[in-house]
């Protein structure tokens, strides 16, 4: 990069976990093990929340000028709900890196879809604030203000611990 920082683009073939940093120079080794995906039985649930996840990752896209449609088309494409939930995690622009490597460390794949449709819904309820205030903002030189209600203190909080985001 112009800035003297390297990007680096990685696709791993399987899910492991870092148990020492050997060398940080003249590039990373580390000593690893593979971590097991967690996917339980493969039953209509699992199969209708892949399908929501993925349902929603592509309304999400469809609504982003800074998503390619592509994007969309390939998350419809992935029957596998380990590797969905995983490329959904690694393109949802609304993830800090903290959540993304969290999800991403989570073996349980059930988990793993369900906090992506939190996440993705919670966006949307973002997205709608964030219309509603540049519609109030378009409509400027009107003699009533805008009046944008604020969401409950913990909406969106799945594990009830009042946080949001």
């Amino acid at each position: 990069m112009p800035n003297g920082n390297l990007v680096v683009f990685v696709e791993g073939l399987e899910r492991i976990r870092i148990l020492s940093v050997v060398t940080l120079k003249p590039f990373l080794q580390a000593n690893v093990e593979p971590v097991a995906n967690l996917i339980g039985a493969r039953d209509t649930e699992l199969s209708a929340l892949r399908a929501e996840c993925a349902g929603a990752f592509r309304d999400v896209v469809a609504r982003s000028p800074q998503l390619s449609d592509d994007l969309q088309t390939v998350a419809l494409n992935i029957e596998d709900p380990v590797r969905l939930a995983d490329f959904i995690a690694a393109n949802l622009p609304s993830l800090t890196t903290l959540l993304r490597q969290e999800l991403l460390e989570t073996a349980d794949v059930r988990r793993r879809l369900e906090t992506l449709v939190a996440r993705i819904i919670q966006g949307d309820r973002g997205l709608g604030l964030r219309n509603k205030i540049q519609g109030a903002g378009a409509g400027a030189g009107k003699s009533e203000p805008a009046r944008i209600s604020a969401p409950r203190a913990n909406e969106g909080d799945s594990e009830g611990t009042g946080r949001v985001g």
